[in-house]
């Protein structure tokens, strides 16, 4: 095939009808987020990722998307597998968009700062996105205070969100999440940074 048909240079489109679909968008979109090096000028957390050699091609991803998808669910490579770089049917799944965004990785915006953590005014503050609101956690002295808050609060709100599964999302979905935010907890008591525990007003 001339490479100059190829999506991102790797994918192949083997099956006819299928601009458009569902099934197509998914599949260009993950190849886009693993290969575009414009995307990735943008999201820079992207920088990395790869797609298994059996989704290059169109008809293979189809198939495990026929036995997965969920409609308004999305594509998610980081859930099940903590720091994953790959998209393969082994490493995804699909969740709702509010587990998609509680585990995004804003690299871009931090810098070289703790996940977490931002500037502001000479100071080191920490928040979480709670049901599309922005909860500001406490203003610090130390970037690794503002990362030692960050860490605890982000696994309360963590286990909180998988234990009430507003949104639906599948149970093995739900497990990852705790599994997830228990390793959070255990990052932030191996901090030896003492924080007070966040009270019910994380998520009201």
């Amino acid at each position: 095939m001339d490479d100059k048909r190829l999506v991102q240079g790797v994918g192949i489109n083997d099956m006819q009808g299928m601009y458009k679909t569902r099934v197509h968008r998914v599949w260009h979109a993950m190849l886009e987020r693993a290969y575009s090096a414009k995307l990735h000028t943008i999201y820079p957390t992207y920088k990395g990722c790869s797609v298994a050699k059996e989704w290059h091609t169109l008809s293979q991803f189809k198939e495990w998307f026929d036995l997965n998808y969920i409609k308004g669910f999305h594509l998610d490579k980081d859930i099940k597998v903590p720091g994953n770089k790959e998209y393969s049917s082994t490493t995804c799944m699909f969740v709702s968009s509010q587990a998609n965004q509680l585990m995004i990785d804003r690299g871009n915006d931090r810098g070289l700062l703790p996940l977490g953590v931002s500037v502001a005014r000479g100071r080191y503050q920490t928040y979480l996105k709670i049901k599309n609101k922005q909860k500001t956690l406490g203003t610090f002295n130390t970037p690794e205070e503002a990362q030692s808050m960050y860490l605890l609060s982000k696994s309360y709100y963590i286990d909180y969100f998988a234990s009430m599964n507003e949104y639906g999302d599948t149970e093995e979905t739900c497990v990852a999440l705790k599994r997830i935010g228990w390793e959070m907890w255990k990052d932030y008591k191996e901090m030896g940074i003492e924080m007070v525990a966040p009270n019910a007003g994380l998520i009201d």
